[in-house]
């Protein structure tokens, strides 16, 4: 048998057995030998203090469901809980009395023939039912730090899971319902809000938290002027996040555009005056904008007229 941890069986009474572990590889082999000895007393049979329960509020007397030991003793013992009394310690299925609101342990060991006791224990909860979880309302940021907003238990106790992975976003204190979470990256977080009551119902609830990059910060190029009313193509920045979108701030008339969201946009039908152009890049309702203005003057070309030619010597209208 190759399983350092193998289980050997079928032993008769009284009887001394000698087992020896041998490890070889191309070199040589090493080995060690255990001895086990057998008597004629019986050892206990695997103890098993029964199921998990919950029982509803109020109950002040219940009944335990270890099994039977036979041919040992079995012996029930109180590991934790508000106290009570066992009516019957080695009876495998005894009551409890005095039991109130609470979680309980207790421990079923059996006893036979000087061998090592088997056991077993038990969890028991006595409750109101649990307070039903509510994780809060889903949420969408623009930043890296949010709280949350779930439900304080009035019934049991909760506590935070990340659900989305096991990295990235913090959980401050993951059994506050309002505990802060940081580190949130772009992305969608899904969190879970767990109630538990000892071993009664659980009540789960999720909450998802949308997380968004800023835009880039807008740069509308430098500002320009120009002689003649011919088209304008602006020389604003290209955003790597985000959406970008020219609008008008003022001017003496509303100039159209070849492309409104390109950063190299031409803009025709101007005439003569000022105009202030505004680029505005968007990642969408959670971030705010960020925004830039370009100033664009057009100026009249020099035009004195036609040449005159005159016999009036008194004068001449420009």
């Amino acid at each position: 048998i190759e399983d350092p941890t193998a289980f050997f069986t079928g032993l008769d009474p009284n009887t001394a057995y000698t087992l020896r572990w041998t490890i070889t590889n191309s070199c040589n082999s090493a080995y060690d030998e255990v001895i086990i000895t057998t008597n004629n007393s019986s050892g206990p049979v695997g103890a098993n203090a029964g199921t998990d329960t919950c029982f509803p509020s109020g109950t002040s007397t219940i009944t335990l469901s270890g099994n039977d030991p036979s041919p040992g003793i079995g012996t029930w013992k109180q590991i934790s809980g508000p106290n009570v009394v066992i009516t019957n310690p080695n009876l495998y299925n005894t009551s409890v009395t005095g039991v109130v609101n609470g979680n309980y342990e207790f421990e079923w060991s059996i006893d036979s023939g000087g061998c090592t006791p088997s056991s077993d224990s038990v969890l028991i909860s006595v409750s109101e039912p649990t307070t039903i979880a509510d994780a809060g309302p889903n949420q969408s940021l623009c930043k890296s730090t949010t709280t949350m907003a779930a439900n304080t238990p009035v019934v049991g106790t909760g506590f935070w899971t990340l659900l989305t992975s096991e990295t990235g976003p913090v959980i401050v204190d993951r059994f506050d319902p309002n505990t802060e979470v940081t580190n949130l990256t772009a992305g969608t977080w899904l969190f879970e809000w767990t109630i538990v009551n000892g071993v009664c119902d659980r009540s789960i609830s999720a909450t998802q938290i949308n997380v968004q990059r800023g835009p880039s910060q807008a740069n509308a190029g430098v500002d320009q002027e120009k002689c003649d009313a011919s088209p304008v193509i602006m020389a604003a920045n290209f955003p790597l996040r985000g959406v970008g979108t020219w609008s008008l701030v003022s001017g003496p008339n509303n100039p159209t555009y070849s492309d409104v969201h390109s950063n190299n946009t031409t803009v025709n039908g101007l005439i003569s005056g000022t105009y202030i152009f505004r680029w505005t890049i968007s990642t969408g309702i959670n971030c705010p904008d960020t925004f830039d203005d370009v100033t664009v003057i057009v100026r009249d070309v020099a035009n004195a007229g036609s040449d005159i030619i005159t016999c009036d010597q008194g004068g001449v209208l420009l």
